[in-house]
């Protein structure tokens, strides 16, 4: 079970919708909850165009204008949702999964105007009464809790200090935050970070998962990082291999194959043979199809993490105008991969 939490800043273009789709088909969640997706309706085709399944559900919050809208969406094959709650700062579903006790999810996205913070902190002390033990809430709430969650600040505000008292009236659990320190950055040349996006959940809730990951995503096309809240067990081996069958379809793999299964010595009992053979022959496939289908997801890895780099090298405060303009130039070279993949696929599906 996973849930992402992102604040895309706007959705209107078909390039960012692409990076959208791209990081959460990489994730592979089963809810998503965007903020500020800047939009008073949706359909089939616009959820289509930021994630790939076709088995999904949503509920949207409507934007104001140009400003604000909340979109909540979910798998339908492993999530059921039972009911729904839209506030002013938020949607709630409720919701069964993975042969778990029911429970509620809320996605918010609290307010920047400083006045309506009051009634925010009111609704998520009421969505507390209403959602009982089994509740976890995500999102982009618009206000560091401490102090070292924002980069370089010393001051204690009035709003740091209600957050941080409405987390433990309610007692929710504030899960470490992992891969980096902050979400949000300004992008200028004298960057200010802090850690607007988090998940929180009950004590109660965390006994229906008992692995409980909340990790940060690189900065693609907002100022946002992505946030996971992971709740799968860990993997305690390699990651599978993965047999593409479009490799089928190239002239030449049949034949190479059959060279590569043959020119595999080894000895010893049959079975022992047999998974030799088979290691030794995903690793020639493995290179071959480097070198037969081009280096993309090798360069879109390297540009991800050097932007991850950056992201870091922004928090620590190693910062300049070279930097900046290196990661704008790495953005713009992801997304051009991106593009370049979602066309050949197109071009794919229309043979």
């Amino acid at each position: 079970m996973k849930i992402l939490s992102w604040n895309v800043r706007g959705c209107g273009t078909k390039g960012k919708r692409r990076a959208i789709k791209e990081l959460i088909c990489k994730v592979n969640p089963d809810v998503i909850i965007l903020q500020e997706v800047k939009k008073a309706s949706v359909d089939r085709r616009f959820i289509g165009s930021t994630w790939r399944s076709r088995f999904k559900g949503w509920i949207l919050q409507e934007a104001i204008g140009r400003s604000g809208g909340t979109l909540v969406v979910w798998d339908t094959r492993s999530v059921s949702v039972i009911d729904s709650l839209v506030g002013d700062f938020s949607v709630s579903i409720y919701l069964v999964a993975e042969g778990k006790e029911l429970w509620w999810f809320s996605g918010v996205y609290g307010p920047v105007v400083y006045g309506k913070r009051e009634s925010f902190w009111d609704e998520l002390a009421g969505l507390s009464a209403i959602c009982g033990n089994n509740w976890c809430v995500g999102g982009d709430f618009n206000v560091v809790r401490r102090v070292d969650e924002k980069l370089n600040s010393k001051s204690n505000t009035r709003s740091m200090k209600k957050f941080d008292a409405l987390i433990r009236e309610v007692k929710l659990v504030d899960p470490k935050l992992q891969n980096g320190r902050f979400t949000w950055s300004n992008y200028r040349h004298k960057p200010i970070c802090c850690r607007l996006d988090r998940f929180l959940h009950t004590p109660s809730w965390s006994r229906l998962y008992s692995f409980v990951r909340q990790e940060v995503m690189v900065r693609l096309v907002s100022d946002h990082s992505p946030v996971v809240l992971d709740m799968s067990p860990p993997s305690w081996g390699p990651s599978p291999f993965r047999f593409d069958n479009s490799w089928l379809e190239h002239r030449e793999f049949s034949s190479n194959f059959q060279q590569w299964w043959e020119s595999a010595k080894v000895h010893g009992l049959p079975g022992f043979q047999f998974m030799s053979k088979l290691a030794m022959v995903r690793d020639k496939i493995k290179k071959w199809s480097r070198q037969v289908y081009g280096t993309r997801k090798v360069q879109k890895h390297l540009l991800e993490r050097r932007l991850f780099e950056l992201d870091r090298l922004e928090e620590g405060g190693l910062w300049n105008d070279h930097f900046r303009l290196e990661r704008s130039k790495v953005k713009e070279e992801w997304q051009q991969i991106v593009f370049e993949e979602e066309r050949s696929v197109w071009f794919k599906v229309k043979c």
